[in-house]
């Protein structure tokens, strides 16, 4: 039924909604002047939040049932591992700018997921790399 979509959306509207509070005092500038360095984290709060609303919406249209108590599985532990990858992220994120978590983020998240650790680590510094390259190269946006 519709009660892991309708869990997922609520986790996500709270983790946008949080997110959101910390977002406020972010410099938002014009076009004009470029796109600054808040642009990104409000297009990622719009996406979490749209995204959220979407699942909550199709678990309500499929019928709100939640089974609980949940069942130990590996796609349990693989989703509470991811989840405290990204709270490490974040924090993270705060004392080295954007460039090493993403890179630490994208390889630990994929080992959680069973990839091996040669294209795990190639695909984050992969993704690292593009990153710098499409903010500060292409776009000039300085990366914290």
């Amino acid at each position: 039924m519709g009660g892991s979509y309708v869990a997922s959306g609520v986790l996500g509207l709270a983790v946008a909604g949080l997110a959101w509070i910390e977002a406020r005092t972010f410099p938002v500038q014009g076009l004009q002047e470029g796109l600054g360095a808040a642009f990104f984290p409000w297009l990622v709060l719009g996406l979490i939040a749209a995204l959220s609303l979407i699942s909550l919406g199709y678990g309500v249209a499929r019928g709100v049932r939640f089974a609980l108590p949940f069942q130990r599985s590996p796609e349990l532990l693989a989703a509470a591992g991811l989840f405290v990858a990204l709270i490490v992220f974040a924090q993270a994120f705060v004392l080295f700018g954007l460039f090493l978590p993403v890179v630490a983020f994208l390889i630990i998240g994929m080992r959680i997921l069973g990839a091996p650790w040669v294209r795990a680590g190639g695909i984050g510094l992969a993704a690292g790399i593009a990153l710098y390259g499409l903010f500060v190269v292409g776009f000039g946006i300085p990366m914290p």
